[in-house]
């Protein structure tokens, strides 16, 4: 019989039935594999087919053997005669036996392809070791004999070879994905979503005082800086057309008449004066006649008010298209959504409002409320409508402010002011505020004295006339007409105290002085300025006013008369209207019916408070307050307490102390935001007390408006002033200082002055943190904010700035 072994190396033996009983060994001298099993499995076969099919293996084993003599030895163990790589077998030996069907190394398993180089049939677990080949030696002579042997997919080496670049592809892709992530984080935090500059325009020679900017959704940026209007594309950064619209002829002319009316005067006058130069006059008319300008851009609609005068401007190209002249009133007007509206209260219990669409560019007149001079009434215009070209729009007259002229009594020392600018002084000027306050206060004492002896009796103040009882009106637009506030004094009554702390019994400026002392000098001297000048005295009113509310346009509710102690102001809002007066709060249906009323802590407005209305264009964008409907609470904050009543009943849902409250907002989830300070209720009792060592700084607080529980509280360098979305800013900013204007006195006495600056921080709402900090140090004339974009507007340049957010 005849094998080969997997190596290549081929045999022959011979066999017998003893081989059947017994198995033989048999290990290659070649490669060293032990075929044992194999060539006895042959053997076997071998037999079963040569005895018949009628007997198995195991019978062939069984058949006993032939007997022998007594004296004949004993048989051996079955040899096996080999032999390697010899020359064909005889004919006399038995044919090779071959099975084709499994594989030799498993049995288990078919065979699918053969070795390349010894033709070996084999299974797909043999290929895996060697691929293509059996054995590493068919491998060896395949490389010594130049056979191309295919890469077989299923070989172990060639699939851990793929799985190891899969995972090396896989680590670099994470690997690139860190870096990649980083970078773009780095880029974010570094770069994307801090303020960075879209757009620069600048204007080396052409400085102004004034200006405004307005974003157009075509990516188009329109704003005036000084007489200079243009259209500037943020995409390309270029302008599309830019023209002067102020005419620096008639300015000139004017200046001209100006100068010799003076002049005039001036020969007339016993008084000797020096009178301004032309080139003087025609920069303050220049002036004066820029900061009249008021931008309006609604879609590709651009408008310009401007002396009277409302102009329109081609989108295109920039030329005048339209002119509407104004009569009367030429204040900036209010902006409604594509209407610009004036408002004029005659005092007389009527309010003429007058609507200017920027859109179709026509106007309506609306007077409301009743007149009670009959004459008046008279001349009320009803709808103006304007027509193409320039078109009359007439307003109810109001007198225009003259430009301020500065006097010696505009450059008095105010002591609190004074002592605002010390607390922010270097530490140099600190040391020698003593020192300077006390020489600048004498000069006035001395000033003071030479005025009163030169002053005229026809031009000091007039000895006060006695109460006035007569009736006043007040008329407010609503959204579904609009309210009449009547009142009139019925018992006058004035209570004066004093808001400061006695003057120290021992004076600061006794012993020795020392730096430390400074503050203590300082405090004394600023403290004794404002007893000697009356401002240590509080005045509140406490009057009694008869007060009668009346809902208008068309309503036939009853009118709502009342007595109140302090002067009355009519709040509107959604679901009612708030009177407040003094410490009083009375809360009204919009049946003209009173709902509830309670008592604050303290008076809600103070003299030269801001007020700002819950229905104003930029509510989201601004503050409100101090009465505030939000949902089914309504919020009102006095001097010293935010309170939270429900506006149905009127019971107080809570309280918050807090000193300074400025105003208040609300994000698109209903939370509260406020705008306050550090102050103490010490300082509402000696508001007028004056401590440089005493900071107040302002503070923003977020509430929870069912609770009043505070969530965060911040201390900015600013008040919150935008709020939209996400998006929470605190502005702060000193404006430019022209060069032709006068220093401060206040500033002057420290030997120093405020520099202009901006300081722009955007707020996390959720935690308060500071997400970054914008600070230039150089100070706007107007800064608006749009979500992520802000625009500004500097002395010689336009500047628009973006960032990234999510």
């Amino acid at each position: 019989m005849k094998i080969q072994c997997d190596c290549g190396a081929k045999y022959a033996f011979e066999i017998s039935p003893e081989m059947v009983r017994q198995p033989v060994k048999f290990v290659c001298a070649g490669c060293g594999l032990d075929s044992s099993e194999r060539v006895n499995a042959l053997i076997r076969q071998q037999y079963s087919e040569s005895v018949g099919p009628e007997f198995s293996p195991a019978q062939v084993g069984a058949i006993p053997p032939a007997p022998r003599p007594p004296s004949a030895p004993e048989p051996s163990v079955p040899r096996v005669r080999l032999s390697q790589g010899g020359p064909a077998a005889s004919a006399a030996e038995p044919p090779d036996v071959k099975d084709t069907r499994f594989c030799s190394r498993h049995p288990q398993r078919r065979t699918t392809c053969n070795c390349r180089v010894c033709e070996k049939p084999m299974c797909p677990k043999c290929m895996e070791l060697f691929g293509y080949v059996c054995s590493p030696l068919c491998q060896q002579q395949a490389e010594l004999q130049g056979i191309e042997i295919p890469v077989y997919a299923g070989r172990k080496s060639v699939v851990e070879r793929k799985q190891w670049s899969q995972i090396g592809l896989v680590v670099k892709i994470l690997a690139l994905l860190v870096v990649a992530l980083a970078g773009v984080w780095i880029w974010f935090a570094w770069y994307a979503s801090e303020p960075h500059t879209v757009l620069a325009v600048r204007f080396e020679n052409e400085p102004a005082m004034s200006g405004a900017t307005a974003l157009s959704g075509l990516g188009q940026l329109i704003f005036l800086h000084g007489d200079r209007l243009a259209r500037y594309d943020l995409k390309s950064k270029t302008p599309v057309w830019s023209r002067q619209i102020v005419d620096k002829n008639k300015i000139a002319d004017q200046a001209v008449r100006e100068l010799k009316a003076m002049q005039a005067t001036a020969e007339r006058s016993d008084t000797v004066f020096k009178l301004p130069s032309v080139e003087e006059l025609i920069k303050d008319l220049t002036r004066s006649a820029e900061r009249g300008l008021d931008l309006y851009v609604r879609g590709q609609n651009i408008w310009v008010a401007a002396a009277g005068q409302l102009t329109r401007y081609d989108w295109d190209s920039g030329v005048s298209q339209q002119e509407v002249v104004l009569v009367g009133d030429s204040s900036p007007g209010r902006a409604h959504g594509d209407e610009i509206e004036w408002r004029t209260d005659d005092r007389e219990g009527r309010m003429t409002i007058t609507s200017f669409n920027l859109t179709s560019g026509q106007a309506r007149t609306n007077i409301l409320g009743e007149a009670r001079n009959p004459t008046v009434a008279g001349l009320a215009a009803s709808d103006a409508k304007a027509v193409k070209g320039k078109t009359n729009l007439v307003l109810a007259t109001k007198s225009s402010a003259a430009r301020k002229i500065p006097t010696d009594a505009t450059r008095k020392l105010d002591p609190q002011k004074l002592a605002a600018q010390l607390a922010e002084a270097p530490y140099a000027a600190k040391v020698a505020a003593p020192a300077t306050i006390a020489t600048a206060l004498n000069q006035e004492r001395t000033m003071v004295e030479l005025r009163s002896q030169d002053e005229a009796p026809a031009s000091r103040p007039p000895v006060a006339v006695g109460p006035d009882y007569g009736e006043h009106f007040t008329v407010i637009p609503t959204q579904d007409g609009f309210l009449q506030l009547a009142h009139r004094l019925v018992e006058e009554k004035f209570i004066s105290h004093s808001a400061m702390k006695a003057p120290p019994k021992k004076s600061a400026l006794e012993g020795n002085l020392s730096v430390t002392a400074t503050s203590e000098v300082a405090n004394e001297l600023l403290n004794e300025q404002q007893r000697n000048a009356g401002g240590d005295l509080v005045v509140e009113d406490v009057s009694r006013y008869a007060v009668t509310v009346r809902i208008g346009h068309g309503k036939s509710e009853p009118d709502w008369k009342g007595e109140v102690v302090g002067p009355p102001k009519l709040y509107p809002l959604v679901s009612a209207n708030a009177l407040v007066a003094g410490k009083t709060l009375v809360v009204l249906d919009k049946s003209n019916r009173q709902k509830w009323q309670s008592t604050l802590n303290y008076p809600v407005l103070r003299e030269g408070d801001d007020v700002f209305a819950a229905d104003e264009e930029t509510a989201e964008a601004r503050s409100l307050g101090p009465v505030v409907e939000h949902g089914d609470t309504l919020y009102v904050f006095d001097q010293g307490v935010l309170s939270a009543f429900e506006i149905a009943t009127g019971q107080a849902r809570w309280r918050l102390p807090s000193v300074g409250i400025s105003g208040i907002f609300f994000d698109a989830a209903g939370m509260l935001y406020v705008n306050t300070t550090t102050a103490s209720p010490e300082h509402i009792k000696y508001s007028k007390q004056i401590d440089v060592s005493d900071r107040i700084d302002a503070v923003v607080l977020k509430l929870d408006p069912k609770t009043g529980k505070e969530i965060w509280k911040q201390n900015l360098s600013g008040s919150l002033s935008y709020l939209s979305g996400p998006y929470l800013y605190s502005v702060a900013f000193t404006g430019p200082r022209d060069d032709d204007d006068e220093i401060n006195p206040d500033q002057a006495v420290l030997g120093m002055e405020t520099k202009p600056y901006l300081r722009i921080q955007r707020i996390n709402p959720k935690n308060g943190r500071v997400l970054w900090e914008h600070i230039q140090p150089r100070g706007p004339l107007d800064v608006k904010i749009d979500r992520n974009t802000i625009q500004l507007v500097f002395k010689r340049e336009v500047q628009v700035l973006k960032y990234l957010s999510f």
